[in-house]
Formats: structure tokens, C-alpha cells, sequence
């Protein structure tokens, strides 16, 4: 089994490999993709864990605002924004950020090359039983 890591770094070496010396522009926008990826993975994990905890970690219900679509805004949902938030502003290669929960985009490093853009889709938990159910079923 490849890891998300192994195969992100596997593109990379191809890039150097193939790329003209002179032309090393192609790999560090691929450094600086990965980079991001592999942050965005590591929320996913937090969020797992706060999604393992349920009620514990206090993620159900309103959060009592609005978000940019006037849709009532779930805990949860102000959570991991607020975590990709963070996670993403403090990446070196991010240069804003901007999601569904926010008004406006979200500056983050002068000296980032990238843009990201997310939107948070938090599903219910017996969904996702019958997605991985009817995966099941479909492998069968």
C-alpha cells in the first residue's frame, strides 16, 4: 500500500527528474501543492478525531451565525473552518484562504504562492454507514 506521503513524493522526484535543470519552477510549485495537501490531511485527522468524540467534544448543534450564504452555521462546521483556518494561514505556501464560512478571503503569507479555496462538507454519520455500505455491496 502507498501512502499519501510516498506517492506525493514520488510525483515530485518524476518532476525533478524530467524537469530541465534551468526549469526548476515545476517542482517547487509541486513541493508547495504537496505541502498544502498533506496540511489539509492532517485537519482531516483532527477533525476525525473531533468527529469520534461526538458529543464530547461539544460539535453538535447551531452555532448561532450565518454564513456567507445566509445558511445557520453548525458547530462543527465553524470548527474545522476555523482549523483549516489556522492550519492553512500558518502554511508558508499559502498566500490567503477563503471558504464558505467566511465573508471574505483570508490573508495568510506574503510570500505564498497559492490561493486555497475550501468548502466543508460534514456529513451525518448514518450516511456515511449507508455510502460504505453500498460500497460494500457494489464490491459483492
Amino acid at each position: 500500500m502507498t501512502t499519501l506521503t510516498n506517492f506525493l513524493t514520488s510525483l515530485t522526484d518524476v518532476a525533478t527528474q524530467t524537469s530541465a535543470p534551468t526549469d526548476n519552477h515545476t517542482v517547487i510549485q509541486l513541493n508547495a501543492v504537496n505541502n498544502v495537501i498533506l496540511n489539509i490531511c492532517d485537519v482531516g485527522q483532527q477533525i476525525s478525531e473531533l468527529l469520534r468524540l461526538g458529543a464530547l467534544a461539544d460539535i453538535h448543534g447551531e452555532a448561532g451565525n450565518e454564513n456567507i450564504q445566509g445558511e445557520a452555521q453548525k458547530k462543527l462546521d465553524v470548527i474545522a473552518n476555523d482549523l483549516l483556518l489556522d492550519a492553512l494561514t500558518s502554511n508558508a505556501h499559502c498566500a490567503g484562504v477563503a471558504s464558505e464560512e467566511l465573508d471574505h478571503a483570508t490573508p495568510a503569507n506574503n510570500d505564498g504562492e497559492l490561493l486555497v479555496l475550501f468548502d466543508l462538507i460534514i456529513i451525518k454519520v448514518s450516511q456515511v454507514q449507508t455510502m460504505i455500505f453500498c460500497k460494500k455491496a457494489r464490491l459483492n
